[in-house]
C-alpha cells in the first residue's frame, strides 16, 4: 500500500541521514582534537600528521557509510540466505553415487 511506501522511505531516509550525521560528527571531532593537539603539543605532532590521520579517518568513514547504506534491506537478505541454505541442505533427487537406475 501507499502507506508502507512512506514508512519504507522514512526508514531509509533516517538510516542514510544518521550515516551522514555520524560521519560528519566524527570528522568535526577529529578536526577539533587535531587542532587541540597541534596547539598544546607543538613538538610532537605536525600538520602533516594531522592531515594523514584525517584522510585515513575520512576514507574509512566513507566505506562505513556505504556499507550501512542498505541496512534497511536486511530482512530481504535474511530471507534470501534462508532460501539458499534450504537448497544446500535439501537432499537431491538425483544420486550420482547410486548403483540403481537406467544403465
Amino acid at each position: 500500500s501507499e502507506e508502507s511506501y512512506y514508512l519504507t522511505a522514512i526508514k531509509n531516509g533516517i538510516t542514510n541521514g544518521m550515516s551522514v550525521f555520524i560521519q560528519q560528527w566524527v570528522n568535526a571531532l577529529h578536526i577539533w582534537w587535531g587542532g587541540y593537539l597541534l596547539s598544546k603539543h607543538e613538538g610532537h605532532y605536525s600538520f602533516n600528521d594531522l592531515l594523514v590521520s584525517m584522510f585515513a579517518m575520512m576514507f574509512s568513514l566513507f566505506g562505513l557509510g556505504n556499507a550501512f547504506q542498505n541496512l534497511s534491506d536486511r530482512s530481504e537478505t535474511e530471507k534470501s540466505a534462508g532460501r539458499i541454505l534450504y537448497l544446500l541442505d535439501r537432499k537431491s533427487q538425483i544420486d550420482p553415487l547410486s548403483e540403481g537406475g537406467k544403465k
